[in-house]
């Protein structure tokens, strides 16, 4: 009897440890990234999509219902990038869902950019996210607070930092002699004040008509356009034909970081490369 007691004495306080903490899973890989900083030394985020295909048109596969379902916290960007969790996130109303794009919670400069949710592409509207889903993480968990907000403040200096790095490598010239094929980028180039020739498709959820393209052509006819600058995600037929025809240095710049490793370094990797890339276009 006593060993019993003994035994309940134990393993009571490893499970109400467990309980307290909350699974959470997060969309895409850049803010999954941010959440792990968050979570340094309390859980481990899982992710949803890996970031080789675009959230604009992705189908949800019944592993991903079930990894959604398991989740107490299920944090997103909004339906202007990820259309398909709509549908599920009414089915799972009763967790908590912290969304960042077209959300309520702050007043920031750049709102009206409605066509762009890729806002985590700059880091001080990265910063801003940062400290909502902390707050809305510690009035759900207030067990939590205290770690949080330390790690908060760590990532929100790291963020800093980088933000001053990126400005540096972008300052020598604010025109880049390129064409973007998806408008992803308008927090990056608003945030580093840098102008580009053109936008190949202006929207993820199709392909660019004939009197686009044209405009596109005749862009390139004009002006000293040296790079074209693609995304993993997207493989459209007519990238190589304008390539050969116009001499175009093609590269890849990834909003969504899919050739880097999940977990607290990939934001960081991802915005360090891709600035790098932006830069040989200067």
């Amino acid at each position: 009897m006593i060993r019993l007691i003994l035994l309940l004495f134990i393993l009571l306080p490893l499970n109400g440890y467990a309980e307290e903490q909350p699974r959470i899973l997060v969309t895409i890989k850049p803010l999954h990234s941010l959440v792990a900083n968050l979570l340094s030394g309390i859980s481990q985020p899982e992710l949803l999509l890996d970031g080789r295909l675009s959230p604009h048109s992705y189908q949800l596969r019944p592993s991903d219902a079930l990894k959604l379902a398991k989740a107490d916290v299920i944090i997103w960007v909004g339906p202007t990038l990820e259309d398909f969790m709509q549908k599920q996130l009414r089915q799972n109303k009763e967790k908590t869902i912290i969304q960042l794009f077209n959300d309520d919670h702050t007043h920031d400069p750049h709102a009206h950019i409605q066509a762009d949710p890729h806002r985590w592409l700059d880091p001080q509207l990265a910063i801003i996210d940062v400290q909502h889903i902390a707050e809305r993480l510690t009035s759900q968990y207030p067990h939590l607070s205290k770690k949080v907000s330390l790690n908060m403040a760590k990532l929100i200096q790291r963020l800093k930092i980088l933000d001053q790095t990126l400005t540096d490598k972008l300052s020598d010239n604010k025109t880049l002699s390129a064409l973007l094929y998806h408008d992803a980028w308008q927090f990056f180039t608003r945030r580093y004040q840098l102008n580009v020739h053109g936008i190949i498709n202006p929207t993820a959820h199709g392909q660019p008509g004939a009197r686009h393209l044209a405009a596109i052509a005749e862009i390139l006819k004009t002006r000293d356009t040296r790079c074209l600058l693609i995304e993993p995600q997207f493989k459209p037929r007519y990238i190589n034909t304008l390539k050969n025809k116009y001499q175009l240095k093609t590269l890849n710049v990834d909003p969504l970081g899919a050739n880097q490793p999940a977990g607290p370094s990939a934001y960081f990797n991802m915005m360090h490369n891709n600035t790098d890339v932006f830069a040989q276009c200067l």
